[in-house]
């Protein structure tokens, strides 16, 4: 089994991750450029998102962006109404109540999710096109969030990356969250959050060839990269 980690991946505690568990699993690990990238049936990549969409266009496998919260988690676990709107729309709102925008998924480069909340937030979506569509939903006041690492639909770790530390969610909520998304992918992440009103909602979820792994263990990264890249080669499709 071969392994490759992108050289242009800022983050030295993720490479170094990555790069320990799948040694320690007896793949040969290289990291390497997005540009020297040959196609390699069954090896497992690891880096930035444009990295991963380098990748995508050397198989031509298709790639489907993950939803920010799958429909079938924002029915039951989003705790607010996320609508796609323009971003002209969305500062209309913004004049009246604290909205949260962020990218829709195949755009998720463009800018940080934000509170429209001052003219301050604005220099940050000065050059988005308004009328592009963004994700949009009120704001709220969330004091602690978590990463759950989910492998075949259960949580195998989770880690605090934001907020208060002493904050944890309810964990049977997260685990019914997690059980709930009939299409996933055969690993992801589950980002969750607790409100000031003690409510565990889902923030989001993410695939895992360019996931920030906040300090989990290099056995886990690594069997939820194999265990990702084992179903995209099966599929021929991400």
């Amino acid at each position: 089994m071969n392994a490759y980690i992108d050289t242009d991946t800022k983050n030295w505690l993720n490479k170094e991750t990555v790069f320990r568990g799948l040694n320690d699993l007896g793949a040969y690990v290289d990291f390497i450029h997005k540009d020297d990238l040959k196609q390699e049936q069954d090896a497992i990549y690891y880096g930035n998102v444009g990295f991963i969409d380098h990748i995508a266009n050397i198989f031509q496998y298709p790639k489907r962006p993950i939803a920010h919260v799958p429909l079938e988690l924002q029915r039951r676990f989003a705790g607010r109404n996320i609508d796609s709107v323009l971003l002209s729309e969305a500062l209309a709102q913004s004049k009246k109540e604290l909205i949260f925008i962020k990218p829709r998924p195949s755009r998720h480069k463009e800018f940080t999710g934000l509170v429209l909340n001052n003219n301050s937030a604005l220099i940050d979506i000065a050059n988005y096109p308004l009328d592009e569509y963004v994700l949009m939903s009120p704001a709220l006041n969330i004091l602690s969030e978590w990463r759950c690492f989910v492998l075949d639909n259960e949580i195998i770790d989770a880690k605090h990356y934001k907020g208060d530390f002493r904050i944890s969610p309810d964990w049977d909520v997260a685990m019914h969250a997690a059980k709930a998304w009939s299409d996933s992918p055969s690993a992801w992440s589950l980002d969750v959050g607790i409100t000031d009103r003690d409510n565990t909602i889902v923030i989001e979820c993410n695939d895992v060839m360019s996931l920030g792994m906040y300090g989990l263990s290099t056995a886990k990264a690594a069997a939820l990269l194999v265990s990702r890249w084992e179903q995209i080669h099966y599929r021929k499709s991400f």
